[in-house]
């Protein structure tokens, strides 16, 4: 059942980074085509799960590894949207991809996983496990670091947003950006439960809840992002 929870969200995440990626009303571009690369990052760490349970990766072992390619870019991906839609005439600057650093640093350590041999592959696939739990070091510490730093900057820029806009007009409920504060704090939520699932990940009844999470969390960032 947990397998099949995170089939599903991954499969509605994938989708969901689509529509915001293609955006038919063409509002807010660079803002929604970061919010399509943030959910984007999610469906490659969702999938994870599934790609193990289904046998993805029992047949297929040379994918081990491509669901941790992203997990860098997720943060600053979030940061970023957050930071288009508060300031809406904002252009993409070259100061913009400093927040990128340690992914470029990290990825040669992340693609490192593709140049293992097939029986360590199928090694790590028997236990059960993904090269990060496999070697929980500095770099998984680091990711930890950087989510929680990045979500909770994103969420005091919103609050700095509505603080400001306040100053200046008398009927801020078009432009407050709730939405958008709402989507952040179903992220806080779901960052939460991976890292309690990352501790207690050997009793079931966390997973399940973890899984019932990440479904109701995907799912109202996608109402969210379109009811704005």
């Amino acid at each position: 059942m947990t397998s099949f929870l995170y089939a599903l969200t991954a499969g509605g995440t994938l989708f969901l980074s689509f529509l915001i990626f293609t955006n038919p009303r063409n509002v807010n571009v660079i803002a929604n085509r970061w919010l399509a690369s943030f959910v984007f990052c999610l469906f490659t760490l969702l999938m994870s799960e599934p790609m193990f349970a289904l046998g993805v990766l029992t047949n297929h072992p040379y994918l081990l590894g491509i669901e941790s390619l992203l997990i860098f870019v997720l943060a600053p991906s979030l940061f970023l949207c957050v930071t288009h839609y508060t300031q809406p005439n904002k252009s993409i600057i070259k100061r913009d991809l400093l927040h990128f650093i340690p992914f470029l640093l990290l990825f040669p350590f992340l693609v490192s996983t593709f140049f293992l041999s097939n029986s360590e592959k199928i090694k790590i696939i028997n236990e059960n496990t993904s090269i990060d739990n496999a070697s929980m070091d500095w770099s998984g510490y680091a990711l930890i670091a950087q989510i929680v730093i990045y979500t909770v900057l994103s969420y005091l820029k919103i609050l700095k947003h509505q603080r400001d806009i306040r100053l200046f007009a008398s009927d801020t409920s078009a432009i407050n950006l709730n939405w958008l504060k709402n989507a952040i704090i179903a992220i806080l939520i779901m960052v939460t439960m991976w890292l309690l699932e990352m501790q207690l990940y050997k009793i079931p009844v966390v997973s399940y809840f973890s899984a019932i999470c990440y479904f109701v969390g995907i799912y109202a960032i996608g109402f969210y992002a379109f009811r704005q």
